[in-house]
């Protein structure tokens, strides 16, 4: 699956803007800051981490189950650019212009 398919699959919005405000997180709490049901935030998460937009990682603990762990990688941290863009061009009105610039890692603006 492409990238701007996923991106407009519901709660995928959501988990990327949690992971990125609140960190690394386990998945009830995931769950509860994007209100998002048990199968569609496991879909989700295993579509992002396909993509390369999240990391998950089982987490230990002597006195209870593993916990699946979330973090939003540097790939994801640049597809919610992509949310603010469509943002911007939604908000233009009539004979509104938007300007873009892409600064690429080494510097080049295309």
């Amino acid at each position: 699956m492409g990238l701007i398919p996923l991106l407009g699959k519901k709660h995928v919005k959501d988990i990327l803007l949690a992971l990125d405000e609140h960190g690394t997180m386990n998945y009830g709490t995931l769950k509860k800051i994007t209100k998002c049901p048990d199968g569609s935030l496991t879909r989700r998460l295993d579509e992002l981490e396909e993509a390369g937009l999240v990391k998950s990682y089982e987490e230990e603990s002597r006195y209870r189950l593993p916990q699946r762990m979330c973090e939003i990688t540097e790939l994801g941290r640049k597809a919610l650019i992509l949310y603010e863009l469509d943002e911007k061009v939604c908000s233009l009105k009539k004979g509104q212009t938007l300007t873009c610039q892409i600064i690429t890692g080494d510097n080049s603006i295309t």
